[in-house]
């Protein structure tokens, strides 16, 4: 399996939690109804924590694929998918996205 993984931060005129309950009630419905090759997807929240340095990101986005040709495939089909690309500006800083290919390498543990 192939994992891409995206450093998404919210939009400067939106906290926290509104980030995250656009995300989980709005996007996250749309992008599994849209997004054919995905196999799974997983969002892991950065909350805002008092007296911590501020994260990077609000979500660190996981999204896994059969292999490179699903991933790819998945990218020609929803380059110019409008409506998911207008959601995406509802709530996050497209701008600074960051996405990434990664190889998972798990240890087993005792």
């Amino acid at each position: 399996m192939i994992k891409l993984m995206m450093l998404v931060p919210r939009r400067s005129d939106m906290d926290f939690e509104a980030f995250r309950d656009h995300y989980e009630k709005r996007h996250a419905p749309l992008a599994e109804k849209k997004l054919g090759y995905l196999k799974r997807y997983v969002r892991n929240y950065l909350p805002p924590i008092e007296g911590r340095p501020t994260p990077p990101c609000d979500c660190i986005t996981e999204l896994w694929f059969e292999d490179m040709e699903a991933l790819r495939l998945q990218g020609e089909v929803s380059k110019d998918d409008l409506e998911l690309r207008a959601d995406e500006d509802r709530f996050m800083d497209r701008s600074r996205v960051r996405t990434f290919i990664v190889e998972e390498q798990e240890s087993e543990m005792p």
